[in-house]
């Protein structure tokens, strides 16, 4: 009786949630991952209307019986931000913090379970020491851990201080509240040690995206670009073509700089990862034999540096590539309707749904026509999960974290995208479209930037030269040719004596 009540009382409020405020607030919520490229033909987005997001219809599919009455299940969170990504306390009318409670709430009634999230003070650079050390003293303080990816990922393979996803059997990283893609590129010699739901639901706002001007393109007199995505024909040599000569010296100063009208905008360090993603383009990958395998100096990656600088400094576009410039800046120029394009994401788009300005959603254009697929790269404060080694309980665990990434699709995902990204009123249908079938199903889990071990790789190669308009790869690679080596070998040989073991 107890467990018919309780799977009654969560669908009553999953009903309510759905009805009232669509439950979310920062990520999917649904029952299902987000739409891939495939189901492309059965979202028609023809209509205008509320914007309303297309949820699979998959199942949860854990033991009838599993219930853990009052266990409290811990994960381990980076500090400052991780805590606030796992749990709420209350309701407060914002609908990413109600669809956190309302998660954890559908856990309590559904698993007995109450989710619980510590920091330890550990920021992403020692959050690797942490769990390494928790491991190895056999304390069991947590039952799984949230990680930035770049900082910990390689560290913990190389400790053997993770557990493989595929020895926790009800968690299905096929099913939609998985995000599809990290196994692909990311796994070791056929070990998932690392995965990432929708419980890390940071990862609908942060997914690399284009934002644009409608009014200044139609001013302009720009073709249809979301047919230009459909059709596959949104390269970067498109850009590079409708962005030229379109720069305005406002000021008179000879310059082309923040203070102008300019064609596009990137600001430094993540946002210049962005175009990784977009042209599914790794420094290093995973070879045929699981050897890494390095593209730092490859004639595709000369061909990226190439055109990136073409797009930033070439051809009065008077674009702002800088440093030292921060994304205030360019989100100030945005909204003034400054800037045509804006390298950013879902989430600073939310921002400018307040200022009256008419603006669009597109993936980040491909390499060129040869690329099949649009990229989209997410910052690693996405945060990705993981379990200790030293974990005593894989079925318990595998279900809890099953229920959290199913609950977390049905609640925040929607939350986020129609809510946050949208909110109410919004009828800008074909940005939906953009990020449901061309944006999240095609986002590029670099291998080289996962397992860089903060900057022991090759990772920030773009953001070395191209803000200043440099090819000059060679001396980029000779720099950190040894290290970056001994790093990605190190990490091979690991993951082979854990599978040999």
């Amino acid at each position: 009786m107890r467990r018919i009540n309780a799977l009654l009382l969560a669908v009553l409020m999953l009903a309510l949630c759905l009805i009232t405020s669509s439950c979310g607030d920062d990520k999917k919520d649904t029952d299902v991952k987000a739409p891939t490229s495939d189901n492309e033909e059965n979202n028609d987005y023809s209509t205008e209307g509320d914007i309303k997001v297309d949820l699979s219809d998959a199942t949860l599919d854990i033991p009838e019986d599993a219930f853990y009455e009052n266990y409290t299940f811990t994960v381990f969170v980076p500090y400052p931000y991780g805590i606030d990504r796992f749990v709420r306390t209350e309701l407060n009318g914002d609908p990413v913090n109600d669809a956190i409670y309302n998660r954890d709430l559908a856990l309590q009634d559904t698993l007995g379970v109450k989710l619980n999230a510590i920091d330890m003070s550990a920021y992403t650079h020692n959050q690797a020491e942490y769990i390494i050390d928790s491991v190895l003293a056999g304390d069991h303080a947590f039952d799984a851990a949230a990680i930035h990816s770049t900082s910990a990922c390689a560290a913990l393979i190389v400790a053997d201080a993770v557990l493989s996803f595929d020895h926790l059997e009800y968690c299905d990283l096929s099913k939609p509240w998985w995000i599809q893609g990290f196994s692909e590129n990311c796994s070791m010699f056929d070990e998932n040690y690392f995965g990432i739901s929708s419980a890390c639901w940071a990862y609908y706002q942060g997914a690399g995206s284009l934002l644009f001007n409608k009014d200044l393109a139609k001013e302009r007199e720009l073709p249809d670009i979301y047919e230009l995505v459909r059709k596959g024909e949104w390269t970067v040599d498109k850009l590079i073509e409708l962005t030229k000569n379109f720069s305005e010296d406002l000021n008179n100063d000879g310059i082309f700089n923040e203070e102008d009208r300019l064609a596009i905008a990137c600001s430094d360090f993540a946002k210049m990862n962005f175009w990784y993603g977009a042209f599914r383009q790794s420094t290093v990958s995973r070879g045929e034999n699981d050897e890494p395998e390095y593209h730092v100096n490859s004639s595709r990656m000369v061909n990226v540096v190439e055109k990136l600088n073409t797009l930033f400094h070439a051809g009065r576009r008077g674009s702002v590539y800088k440093a030292n410039v921060e994304d205030p800046v360019y989100d100030e120029m945005f909204v003034e309707g400054r800037l045509l394009f804006y390298v950013a994401s879902p989430s600073t788009a939310a921002s400018f749904r307040e200022y009256d300005i008419n603006f669009g959603i597109i993936p980040l254009p491909k390499l060129d026509k040869n690329q099949e697929r649009y990229g989209s790269w997410v910052d690693p404060w996405h945060l990705t999960l993981c379990v200790p080694s030293d974990n005593t309980d894989h079925e318990r665990t595998s279900v809890i974290l099953e229920a959290m990434a199913y609950h977390s699709y049905k609640l925040i995902y929607p939350a986020i995208v129609e809510q946050k990204i949208f909110g109410s009123g919004t009828r800008d249908i074909e940005s939906l479209e953009m990020l449901e079938d061309y944006i999240f199903p095609n986002v590029f889990f670099d291998f080289g930037y996962i397992y860089d071990g903060w900057g022991k790789g090759y990772s920030d190669l773009l953001r070395m030269l191209v803000p200043f308009n440099s090819t000059d790869i060679a001396s980029f690679v000779a720099s950190r040719k040894n290290v970056a080596e001994d790093h990605y070998e190190a990490l091979y040989d690991a993951a082979l004596n854990k599978v040999e073991k």
